[in-house]
């Protein structure tokens, strides 16, 4: 390899370096990215409130970054009681989760309508959630 070479490649190489160091030119792209990973890192710790204003700086920075959407919808499901169906936006409770097993059939009448048994297992369910939230300091 001749000398002239060899210093061709320094140069390429430096500038490659100084192209690969500079990261991302578009700044408000990488204001996303530090946004989401401070999202992330609230959902993370069960913050959602803090999670939800981090997705909504990254998203408000670049509105293509799609895992900040993710992230905020996954934030705001985690605030509710009951699982939310996203094609309905009705909760999904215990009860209709027992309407949709067998083996608490002989719990509705003809009607369709919970005994007061179930109705007390769902409000015992809610309780035993919201203990769950407030040991892990959400409540």
């Amino acid at each position: 390899m001749n000398r002239s070479t060899f210093h061709s490649m320094k140069l390429w190489g430096a500038l490659l370096l100084a192209v690969l160091l500079a990261g991302c030119p578009n700044q408000a792209l990488n204001d996303s990215k530090t946004a989401l990973a401070a999202g992330n890192k609230a959902n993370g710790a069960k913050q959602y409130e803090t999670a939800i204003n981090e997705f909504q700086k990254a998203v408000d920075r670049y509105h293509d970054n799609h895992l900040a959407w993710y992230g905020m919808g996954g934030a705001e499901a985690g605030k509710g009681d009951w699982f939310v169906n996203p094609k309905t936006n009705e909760e999904v409770t215990f009860i209709d989760f027992a309407r949709s097993e067998g083996r608490f059939s002989k719990h509705f009448d003809k009607d369709g309508k919970p005994t007061e048994t179930l109705l007390m297992a769902k409000q015992d369910r809610l309780e035993n959630w919201h203990l769950l939230q407030e040991l892990a300091g959400l409540r």
